[in-house]
């Protein structure tokens, strides 16, 4: 278990969320998060990577900076 960058303990298992997910319909995440980020909270980014993989999620990561417009718009077409 690890402290993310708000001090909280954040057990996760990326596995069973994704799962959750796939169990309600869903067929694409987009992911605002950098690598950093989805560390910070406790996910490993290959296992969130392969989760999507595994239940037949497309993921698109598309990171940018909190409470800002992202900083290329092309990159995400």
């Amino acid at each position: 278990m690890e402290l993310g960058r708000d001090g909280k303990k954040h057990d996760r298992e990326v596995g069973k969320d994704v799962e959750y997910f796939a169990n309600k319909g869903v067929k694409v995440i987009l992911c605002l998060l950098s690598d950093f980020e989805i560390r910070s909270i406790g996910c490993k980014v290959p296992d969130y990577e392969q989760a999507c993989l595994n239940f037949e999620i497309k993921l698109i990561k598309f990171p940018i900076i909190e409470m800002a417009p992202p900083e290329d718009l092309e990159a995400f077409n």
